[in-house]
């Protein structure tokens, strides 16, 4: 973040409702789009243009989805250790329920 921000550029990190700093508002209740809502609601509030997403690993649909749903206002969607997914498919279904049962033991 401080090597964006000394490059003159303005980071807004962000911690996805229920996670992180947020972790007090994890419920039961917490969707997908609760997370992609958290993206859009930022970019809107904050009147962004020409927004660069930067998606890290298993925020790959997430961030996908939100430029979606705001492309006017975003430039480019970068992808670090992480890809888009496609429509309709779960991060789950490119790794297999396997893989992430055996990565939860």
């Amino acid at each position: 973040m401080d090597d964006l921000r000394a490059s003159g550029h303005v980071a807004y990190p962000l911690s996805l409702t229920g996670l992180a700093d947020r972790t007090h508002l994890l419920s039961p209740e917490l969707t997908l789009d609760d997370h992609i809502n958290d993206i859009v609601n930022l970019i809107t509030f904050e009147d962004l243009h020409d927004v660069i997403l930067v998606a890290h690993s298993g925020s790959g649909g997430t961030v996908t989805a939100a430029a979606g749903r705001v492309p006017e206002r975003v430039a480019r969607v970068v992808y670090v250790d992480s890809g888009p997914v496609p429509d309709g498919m779960a991060q789950i279904d490119l790794v297999g329920r396997e893989t992430v049962e055996a990565a939860l033991a």
